[in-house]
């Protein structure tokens, strides 16, 4: 099955500190933002059936990370999960 990428459309302000990509399900989900978390959550998938990997772009670094089947599911499920996460992706 082909890979799809889905853009979020943002505002004509490119000036935002992270460019978020999720790859889950075959698809690639990308935006610029302020706002990680709101981001994340707004590509939440409704059934995570593949793995789930993220990557943080800012300025000057990549951050990324890779979470099995069972490790993504549980990102969205566990409110503490998520903000634990934000918090590890931008500490550096």
């Amino acid at each position: 099955m082909a890979r799809k990428t889905v853009t979020k459309k943002t505002q004509e302000n490119t000036d935002k500190p992270y460019f978020l990509s999720m790859d889950y399900n075959n698809e690639t989900f990308t935006c610029e933002t302020d706002d990680l978390y709101n981001s994340i959550l707004s590509f939440k998938p409704e059934e995570l059936l593949t793995d789930l990997y993220i990557s943080v772009k800012t300025k000057e670094n990549t951050i990324e990370r890779y979470f099995s089947r069972q490790q993504g599911k549980n990102l969205f499920l566990k409110e503490d999960n998520l903000p634990i996460l934000i918090n590890n992706l931008t500490i550096i």
